[in-house]
């Protein structure tokens, strides 16, 4: 009985279950036969609104920005004239000093010694000249009484030719008077010699005596290096040595460098050197400012580099600072701008217009087409806002260039010009 009513209920389920799954079908299948067919539309194609400008060709002074370093041309590192120990420093580091002012002291005393020794050869020297003057004087009376007693020798040996001739004398006699003139007439010879080698002896004493002066003055030169001078108005870069120390010749002692002679050295990219050469060598002043503790000095291009260093784009400027109030220190980074000169034909636009700094787009028939341009630089319009001038003999008065930045512009991009009124609104 109970099996009998399980199987029922088993049943019961399985009939309820198949209805539901079969009405479910039946649903769904009368929605979908009675379901719509959407209608199938052509997709038509975005198109990007832009902002354009018309290109007005004009003669504009581009500025560009360079970024350069405060440095100096004479730039020093002042070196021991000769070993000795240090006696005082007068300065340190970041110090200012006046042209004259001492720096550094070293001890003399072993220089005062070598002077004396160095007087001594000269006084030495004079003494020998003063002789060797005497000893001419008395060589030019010696030849005298020397060939006065050469002729008296000589008329002796005439005398004992005489007499030897008349058996009156001996031949011994003779030769003796031959003897004596013999050595007569060698004094006379010596003498002789000692006159004419004066000149070469006074010579190289007058040598002797020019040397030892040079040498003195060497010496007088090195006591007075021993006080270390700043040879110009100056600021102390550093000090290399202390009080006590020795120091030998050619060590460093202070490097410093000249206040007045402040320049800016900047690299001025390739693509602006050849207009720039051309401004220079017709005379043009190149002039700008620079940005230094929220204030801009005037400052004008004085030359250019002839060599470009090794891993630069660009060629090096210097540029004078009109005004050198401030207290400039050296290796400062600092920002440049710089007015090059008028050039006609040039478009200004702003900086959104310009891709990769040598392209903008020109909008025609509302298709994008791409023009290579020339960086010029950059300048301010009247409202104030940067403008980037660009040169292109492709571009025509009257075109319309884009001025929306678009990251995918391309050739051929179809795009709907926007126009504003006067307020800055677009137009409907």
């Amino acid at each position: 009985m109970d099996e009998n009513k399980t199987h029922n209920n088993i049943v019961k389920r399985f009939v309820i279950f198949s209805l539901l799954v079969g009405l479910t079908v039946g649903v769904i299948a009368v929605l979908k036969w009675t379901a719509k067919t959407p209608e199938h539309r052509e997709q038509l194609p975005v198109i990007t609104q832009v902002e354009v400008q018309q290109v007005q060709k004009q003669a504009l002074s581009p500025v560009i920005e360079l970024y350069g370093v405060l440095e100096s041309p004479y730039e020093a590192e002042l070196t021991a004239p000769v070993t000795a120990f240090v006696k005082t420093t007068q300065v340190r580091e970041g110090d200012s000093v006046n042209q004259g002012d001492m720096l550094v002291q070293l001890d003399d005393r072993d220089l005062q010694l070598l002077l004396k020794q160095r007087l001594a050869e000269i006084t030495d020297i004079e003494a020998r000249i003063e002789a060797e003057r005497l000893r001419y004087q008395v060589d030019q009376q010696r030849l005298k009484d020397e060939q006065m007693l050469l002729a008296i020798a000589e008329r002796g040996v005439a005398r004992q030719q005489s007499l030897r001739g008349r058996n009156a004398a001996s031949e011994t006699q003779l030769d003796e008077a031959r003897r004596q003139f013999s050595q007569q007439a060698l004094n006379v010879t010596n003498i002789h010699y000692q006159i004419a080698d004066h000149p070469h002896r006074l010579s190289q004493l007058n040598a002797q005596l020019q040397r030892a002066q040079a040498l003195r003055m060497q010496v007088e030169l090195d006591i007075e290096r021993s006080i270390v001078r700043s040879p110009y108005p100056a600021k102390i870069i550093s000090l290399h040595t202390a009080p006590g120390a020795r120091v030998i010749t050619g060590k460093p002692l202070v490097t410093l460098y000249d206040a007045e002679t402040i320049e800016v050295r900047a690299q001025i990219p390739s693509r602006y050197l050849a207009d720039i050469q051309q401004a220079m060598d017709q005379k043009y002043a190149i002039t700008g400012e620079l940005a230094l503790d929220n204030q801009l000095l005037p400052i004008t291009l004085m030359r250019l580099a002839h060599a470009v260093r090794q891993g630069r784009g660009g060629l090096d400027a210097f540029f004078n600072i009109e005004s050198t109030s401030l207290n400039l220190a050296i290796g400062r980074p600092i920002q440049l701008t710089i007015h090059l000169p008028p050039q006609d034909g040039v478009t200004a636009l702003p900086p959104q217009a310009i891709y990769n700094d040598d392209m903008v787009y020109r909008v025609k028939e509302g298709i994008l087409q791409g023009v290579a341009v020339k960086l010029l630089g950059r300048n301010k319009s009247v409202e104030g806002k940067s403008r980037v001038l660009i040169r292109s003999d492709a571009l025509h008065a009257g075109d319309y260039v884009m001025t929306t930045h678009l990251p995918d512009a391309i050739s051929g991009l179809h795009v709907r010009i926007v126009k504003r009124d006067r307020s800055g609104k677009r137009a409907p």
